[in-house]
């Protein structure tokens, strides 16, 4: 409680008793009635004092989910490293192009591509934005007009990524490069040329990318010892 209640709360008894001691009433009823004023004061003073609710907890859950689902759909449909992600601005995405420039390691700048799904949850989350922080990817502000910091770091991508695989029965270690990974195997296993995929990643060299290649490697050697004539 704070002190001034206190302060106030003495001064009152004080008064009353003065001045109902001075019209000669029984001393019970003045203690009644200070008592009473002074709960009464209490209960006004907590309620003009309690903070309200920040924000509409609806619009905060709603604003997340969008949110959250943006950067899932983004980053398996450009293959973004998670740095790069995080420091995207809202003007430097073109969601009627459905592509952008985007500078990667070495201050390397390549063109990466939208897929429809991931433009189209991007408009509604940009659409539920009401804050003024030019990144693209923020956390919720109870003050949307205050200039504050919003931006997401990779350690709260890596959180709400985490979270998200925990809700789908995932129980190995999902991250924003398993992602990256999803990206190029999801590329290579429906034809695309390693030296496309390599501009699409970013990667300086194609041995890099050629990692990737395992994984596909394996699914063409579980094919070809399920259909060819010679394992059976």
């Amino acid at each position: 409680m704070p002190i001034y209640n206190i302060v106030f709360c003495a001064i009152l008894f004080f008064l009353i008793g003065v001045f109902f001691a001075s019209i000669k009433i029984n001393f019970l009823i003045i203690i009644f009635i200070a008592v009473f004023l002074a709960v009464l004061f209490l209960l006004i003073s907590y309620f003009l004092n309690s903070s309200p609710p920040a924000g509409d907890p609806g619009r905060s859950n709603r604003f997340q989910d969008l949110r959250d689902k943006a950067i899932l759909e983004l980053l398996f449909s450009t293959g973004l490293r998670v740095s790069e992600l995080c420091a995207l601005d809202r003007d430097s995405i073109d969601l009627d192009k459905g592509m952008f420039s985007v500078r990667g390691k070495g201050s390397k700048i390549r063109v990466v591509f939208i897929s429809d799904s991931a433009r189209d949850v991007l408009k509604e989350y940009l659409k539920e934005r009401k804050d003024i922080d030019p990144a693209l990817f923020v956390r919720d502000s109870k003050s949307p007009n205050k200039e504050e910091k919003l931006q997401l770091t990779p350690r709260s991508v890596q959180r709400i990524i985490k979270k998200y695989a925990v809700k789908a029965g995932i129980s190995k270690k999902v991250t924003p490069h398993w992602l990256r990974h999803s990206f190029a195997t999801d590329l290579l296993r429906n034809g695309a040329d390693l030296r496309s995929v390599q501009m699409m990643l970013g990667h300086a060299n194609i041995s890099t990318t050629q990692i990737y290649t395992h994984f596909t490697d394996k699914q063409l050697e579980d094919i070809h010892k399920k259909f060819h004539s010679g394992n059976r």
